[in-house]
């Protein structure tokens, strides 16, 4: 439970900008995770938000791993269009975006908008 809270109180610092402990916090929360829960999806989980942590100080290729390695487990677990998915997918676009790769970034974009629009009232 520590673990899981460490992970999300390190996505929480990502949204805030709060970019010096964010990568730390959600590396230990992974490293903890993979210790007590191995094979759990919370894994693939925090792996995304260390993903998410590492693109935002500009670690393109380590972030881009944990993400496209964590997005399937993800997808597999979750409604494809869960909270946890659209968190994956969102980080995945803002990955490519500021990577300058937005044929990439839209690659994602497009299922993530889907998504978004399906939840939207007619």
């Amino acid at each position: 439970d520590v673990a899981i809270t460490a992970v999300n109180l390190a996505s929480l610092l990502n949204e805030r900008k709060l970019l010096d402990e964010a990568p730390a916090l959600a590396r230990q929360a992974l490293e903890n995770l993979r210790k007590s829960k191995p094979g759990h999806w919370r894994i693939a989980h925090a792996e995304s938000v260390l993903g998410g942590s590492l693109a935002a100080v500009g670690d393109y290729a380590r972030a881009e791993a944990l993400l496209l390695r964590s997005y399937p487990i993800r997808k597999a677990s979750h409604d494809a269009c869960s909270r946890y998915n659209r968190d994956a997918m969102q980080r995945l676009v803002q990955l490519y975006e500021t990577w300058g790769k937005p044929e990439v970034a839209q690659s994602y974009r497009k299922p993530l908008e889907d998504c978004l629009s399906m939840r939207q009232p007619a």
